[in-house]
């Protein structure tokens, strides 16, 4: 075999090499068993669309008490929990977080209240909505914050829907 056939030979399997790992490198899958933990939910009242990022609220064990893992807050404002009725309508407010500054904060807890001051009563199975709503410039929350839900770069409302277990 002369040079000029191994220098040919050399170049075609060089190039078979280098688009064999530009497109390994191209296709990145996903990781075995992943799902997204934030499913759209389906309300009738205010109608918000379930978000992917930025808030994480899992499901979690039936109590008063919710715990928010992290939330990325695009302004001032607060996490409010309304309850899912069995037919997807959403609840007023049922509990809040503090004043959040924009940015990003982790491990927020948030006790449920129920009308007159009575503890909010949680079973299993029952659905909640997590949605991020902007402060009205008082940094306390009250009425005047449910106004002004925040929104994605789409445009939808900032929400994830969980459950307690």
């Amino acid at each position: 075999m002369s040079n000029n056939a191994k220098i040919i030979i050399g170049i075609i399997v060089l190039l078979i090499i280098i688009v064999l790992v530009v497109i390994q490198t191209s296709v990145t899958p996903s990781p075995v068993g992943y799902e997204s933990a934030t499913p759209t939910p389906s309300v009738t009242q205010n109608a918000p669309v379930a978000s992917r990022e930025p808030i994480d609220v899992p499901d979690q064990p039936a109590s008063g008490n919710i715990l928010v893992r992290s939330v990325t807050m695009p302004a001032d404002g607060y996490i409010v929990i309304h309850a899912l009725s069995s037919d997807s309508s959403m609840s007023g407010a049922i509990g809040n977080s503090d004043f959040l500054t924009k940015g990003v904060h982790a491990t927020i807890r948030i006790t449920l209240y129920g009308k007159g001051g009575v503890a909010y009563k949680v079973n299993a199975g029952d659905r909640f909505i997590a949605a991020l709503y902007k402060d009205d410039g008082d940094k306390q929350y009250g009425k005047g914050d449910l106004a002004v839900p925040l929104k994605d770069s789409t445009g939808a409302n900032i929400v994830q829907q969980f459950k307690a277990l």
